[in-house]
């Protein structure tokens, strides 16, 4: 059976038209994490074009009971990174987060238009390329949409 855009919409209710989702390098992960999340990761958290999951998590996980529209939104982006990477383009390690996404949620009411399942299923496919080769040991992706 091979997967589908169709069944990308059936399965996890995601667009499959819109502007498709390109991410871009990003050379300040620090400016851009204090630009869109109001917090700078530390060096060791920082590891190239990506931020370590657990420091993400750990930064934005509760925002505070006052907290204003531009902080709620702030940590909506940093719950979204976070489930980007630990749901929808997931890699063996699933310890760090690429911040090329980062930038596609800079207007969330933007966001939603983008076709998030093709980006998924793109990335899946590649996924499960990469597994079909001889020196891989495990498998990456959406699961999700092999296990159905």
């Amino acid at each position: 059976m091979t997967i589908t855009l169709q069944d990308v919409a059936i399965i996890l209710s995601f667009r499959i038209h819109g502007p498709t989702v390109t991410g871009t390098y990003v050379f300040d992960v620090a400016a851009l994490c204090e630009e869109l999340l109001g917090v700078i990761p530390p060096a060791d958290a920082i590891r190239g074009a990506t931020i370590s999951l657990w420091w993400l998590c750990s930064q934005l996980s509760t925002p505070p009971p006052d907290a204003d529209e531009v902080t709620l939104e702030r940590s909506v982006s940093g719950f979204i990174l976070a489930l980007i990477e630990s749901f929808l383009f997931v890699d063996k390690k699933g310890v760090n987060v690429p911040m090329c996404f980062l930038p596609i949620l800079r207007d969330l009411m933007h966001t939603a238009t983008y076709s998030w399942g093709g980006a998924v299923l793109a990335h899946t496919y590649r996924k499960l390329c990469r597994a079909s080769l001889d020196h891989s040991r495990g498998i990456s992706g959406c699961i999700t949409l092999i296990q159905l």
